[in-house]
């Protein structure tokens, strides 16, 4: 708390209102949620959210430049997963859901080597992400239907199992008696006790699971600093510790793209769609690149955009008037607007009348990352905007 009053004082602390609990490797951790939204009131609501916190933490930031008066947003997946923070120390994967049960024995036999595999680029280090995990059915090449995944654990392990291929990293002993475990709180429903196990194995061959990560709010080991030089970020801005949960998004999401090297079909970033300050549109590979930035007028786009770098006068007052008024590209406040509204409409038809999915999820970048709370994060879906269940889960006794 001490080292988050002096971050206030000196200006670097976030222009939100921080976490005082850090994320702590090996804790059960409450991810954050997202409050339900819908077409008519998206945009006004993150625009009076971000308005309000602006007003709250910073009241002299009465400037309409572009970050201020359009705040950033991403636009992603909504997917139809099992929600899971995922920890890993020295190679070790541990895993707890949202109700803070650990999963690791049930899941990590199947995920840890892709898991390993995608941090290959910075192996010595200890992370936690956020994300959902899914089914993956490599016959037909498309996601197995929402709640599998317990099932094709089982058929994944048995698979790895005849050929050979456990880790034992993965099935040591992991937790101790006093924690709470799926393995020893749930029935054996998750077991197929119907299927034999020469078919639990022919199927594991072709049915896994994957983890599509969208947030990382952990980084600690012998690399960071190297993974920090990467992204171009000092270790004055990051701090010290491994919690990164006080960082905006943007920055979250520029180490996640650098440290990642995504595993088709195991291991990837959610789809997500940048709509920025101006009323432009760039994927978020794009985006939050560090190795490729994108630049304009002598800048990263990042920094142009970013609501902090306005406060913490990262660019002088003289540029960014000059810089506000190229970057509008002769559009109307009511024009960016509309692009902006725009962007998360096709966004939506895309990837949940075309492809299937479940709905979106819209994040204000100049976020920090709140365990448990409802803030900054919006989502909706199809049956939000009618009365009418478009599907039903169900289970068949």
């Amino acid at each position: 708390m001490e080292e988050l009053k002096q971050r206030q004082a000196d200006g670097t602390a976030t222009i939100w209102e921080p976490q005082i609990q850090p994320a702590i490797l090996g804790n059960t951790l409450s991810p954050m949620i997202s409050n339900r939204s819908s077409f008519e009131k998206l945009m006004t609501q993150t625009h009076s959210h971000h308005q309000h916190y602006l007003k709250k933490f910073h009241p002299k930031s009465s400037k309409t430049y572009l970050p201020l008066q359009f705040p950033v947003l991403t636009a992603e997946i909504k997917l139809d997963g099992e929600r899971m923070i995922v920890h890993i120390k020295n190679g070790r994967v541990t895993m707890n859901t949202r109700n803070s049960k650990w999963y690791s024995e049930l899941y990590a036999p199947v995920l840890g080597p892709c898991l390993r595999r995608s941090l290959a680029k910075y192996p010595n280090l200890d992370v936690i992400l956020d994300g959902e995990i899914e089914s993956w059915d490599n016959i037909k090449n498309i996601n197995v239907p929402f709640g599998e995944n317990r099932a094709v654990a089982g058929y994944r392990r048995a698979f790895l199992k005849q050929e050979e291929m456990l880790d034992p990293i993965d099935t040591e002993k992991i937790h101790d008696k006093d924690d709470t475990t799926v393995m020893r709180t749930a029935s054996d429903y998750y077991s197929d006790k119907s299927t034999s196990l020469e078919e639990q194995i022919a199927r594991g061959k072709h049915f896994w699971l994957k983890f599509m990560v969208f947030d990382i709010l952990y980084i600690d080991g012998p690399d960071k600093n190297r993974l920090y030089q990467d992204c171009g970020f000092g270790l004055d801005e990051i701090g010290e510790g491994g919690s990164i949960i006080n960082l905006p998004l943007l920055q979250r999401k520029q180490i996640l793209y650098q440290i990642l090297t995504q595993q088709k079909n195991e291991v990837e970033i959610c789809p997500t769609l940048v709509i920025r300050c101006n009323g432009d549109v760039v994927s978020g590979e794009d985006y939050f690149s560090t190795s490729n930035p994108i630049m304009e007028f002598g800048h990263p786009a990042t920094i142009l955009d970013s609501t902090q770098a306005i406060i913490q006068d990262k660019i002088p007052e003289e540029s960014l008037d000059d810089l506000d008024t190229k970057r509008r590209l002769g559009r109307t406040a009511l024009q960016i607007s509309k692009l902006r509204a725009e962007a998360i409409e096709n966004f939506y038809t895309k990837v949940v009348e075309e492809y299937g999915f479940e709905g979106v999820v819209v994040k204000d970048v100049a976020s920090p990352y709140l365990f448990g709370l409802r803030k900054f994060w919006w989502k909706f879906k199809p049956d939000y905007e009618t009365d009418e269940a478009v599907d039903i889960d169900v289970s068949i006794y």
